[in-house]
């Protein structure tokens, strides 16, 4: 079996997941994939398309398998100087090359990523790269230099997208001369563990946290406790090896001397204790901020890598839909706006006059999570300079409610150390639901939105998913007013 550039990255995540994809991949858990995490998936691909006009004389290998290695032998033969995803083998090793440049009797790779410089360590991409010109070495080629291709992080899209301006190369050639040895290390390690016939008794993902446990976890692991100490808000690699050195996995189960954070302690000490800390006081300290009117807001977003709307950068949260519960007074009665907007023209412009219609110069903003909404409305003031000092306006007067979570004045078991709404809501008004909502979550919002404006839905189809938006993003913003009357209560 060759070891493809998918598998090398695999082992190094986890050895023994690395063996079971490898032979028994029908035994790994298996799911939908989530939304959000397709529009990421999507997001590179359109990226890497993008990569490729950069290249326009450029001939794509799309076939797989044997046929790519010999439509890829053919092409080179043939005196193809830039090639798109070219497969190469050698030495039970196998990759898919994004862009492969000839110069001279050498070779330049590059290495696409969706991604801009500040999301991810470039180190992260680096593993790609590096396993693609070792490739490359033992099939017989002569490799000049290695470039990163990502999202130029400076880019405004200002009309046609000039993929020049839009991507940034980067030379790495350097950069990875230091990893050579341990690549190839790692690559003889990996033939190692494919060379054992006999399934691994377990891996270590249990000295993980919980998202970063491997796929075969559960497979090694059919017992493991739901509620595991991997479930603690910020556990460190450090406090899990502890936790294994006493043989402590079940958070029931950790010693009430055990070292944690004051937050950890108060996730493990309700669960343990089956108790709720509510601190009034601090509860009152906090709602004191909040001046009438009351505006309780949430924002629905559309990132896109590729900016779609003139003025975007890279991956920016553009608005395209709010939902507001606003009142006015203690004694009133709650006045309900809301936005959506169902064509191909930019929001951007439409949601902040329409929003600085309905809120007024004072009041305080409610929001979850005041960071996301912040810089949403520091874009929107930046591309609607003339509505500039209203947008900071309400800027300056956000609350984030989830502070009260955050901040642990409130916890229980429930939320097993987590404060988002979708934890919070069930406990605190278990009557408000998003199980029956068709669209139930950010990620299925913004797939919906973009299949609504930019696919090809018909007109039902359409007034369906608009319908379905708005339901949604009415529930997040009363969802935030029920949230906000029950604290009243507890002061």
């Amino acid at each position: 079996m060759q070891i493809t550039k998918s598998d090398f990255l695999r082992y190094r995540q986890c050895p023994e997941n690395f063996w079971m994809s490898k032979y028994k991949q029908e035994s790994l858990n298996k799911s939908d994939v989530d939304p959000f995490v397709q529009q990421i998936i999507d997001q590179g691909h359109e990226v890497e398309a993008w990569a490729r006009k950069l290249f326009p004389a450029g001939q794509m290998i799309n076939t797989w398998k044997q046929k790519a290695l010999d439509d890829t032998a053919a092409a080179i033969v043939s005196g193809a100087e830039i090639l798109f995803q070219p497969a190469i083998a050698a030495d039970g090793i196998s990759a898919r090359i994004d862009i492969l440049e000839k110069v001279g009797d050498s070779w330049n790779i590059y290495e696409v990523k969706g991604t801009t410089s500040k999301d991810k360590k470039k180190s992260d991409h680096y593993w790609d790269a590096i396993f693609q010109r070792e490739v490359m070495t033992r099939a017989g080629f002569k490799i000049n230099d290695i470039y990163l291709v990502e999202l130029n992080k400076e880019f405004r899209k200002n009309g046609d997208i000039d993929p020049d301006t839009l991507l940034k190369k980067t030379l790495i050639t350097e950069e990875l001369e230091s990893m050579n040895e341990e690549v190839r290390q790692e690559i003889n390690l990996a033939k190692a563990q494919l060379a054992v016939t006999v399934q691994p008794a377990n891996c270590n993902c249990h000295l993980k946290s919980r998202k970063n446990q491997c796929p075969a976890f559960s497979v090694f692991n059919p017992d493991f406790p739901a509620y595991a100490v991997h479930d603690i808000a910020r556990v460190s690699p450090k406090k899990l090896d502890q936790f294994d050195e006493i043989g402590v996995v079940a958070v029931d189960d950790i010693p009430t001397d055990f070292e944690l954070t004051p937050n950890q302690y108060g996730q493990v000490w309700t669960y343990q204790q089956d108790e709720t800390i509510i601190k009034p006081d601090k509860i009152a300290e906090q709602l004191e901020e909040l001046e009438y009117p009351l505006y309780f807001l949430d924002y629905e977003t559309f990132p896109t890598a590729v900016p779609v709307y003139d003025g975007c950068y890279p991956f920016q949260q553009v608005p395209f839909q709010y939902s507001l519960h606003v009142l006015e007074t203690p004694d009133g009665e709650y006045q309900h706006y809301e936005f959506l907007e169902t064509t191909t023209i930019s929001p951007i412009r439409s949601i902040a006059e329409s929003l600085c219609d309905v809120i007024g110069e004072k009041g305080s903003v409610i929001v979850w999570n005041k960071k996301f909404e912040k810089k949403c409305n520091e874009d929107l003031a930046t591309m609607n300079p003339d509505l500039a000092n209203q947008i900071n306006s309400i800027n300056s007067r956000l609350f984030d409610l989830m502070e009260i979570f955050s901040k642990q004045n409130y916890i229980h078991k429930d939320f097993k150390g987590k404060s988002s709404i979708k934890k919070v809501l069930p406990v605190i008004c278990p009557e408000l639901k998003y199980d029956d909502l068709t669209i139930a979550d950010g990620g299925a919002a913004c797939s919906s939105w973009k299949q609504m404006v930019f696919g090809k839905s018909t007109t039902e189809q359409q007034a369906a998913i608009a319908k379905d938006l708005l339901k949604y993003c009415k529930l997040d913003t009363w969802a935030m007013v029920r949230i906000w009357e029950e604290m009243k209560k507890m002061v």
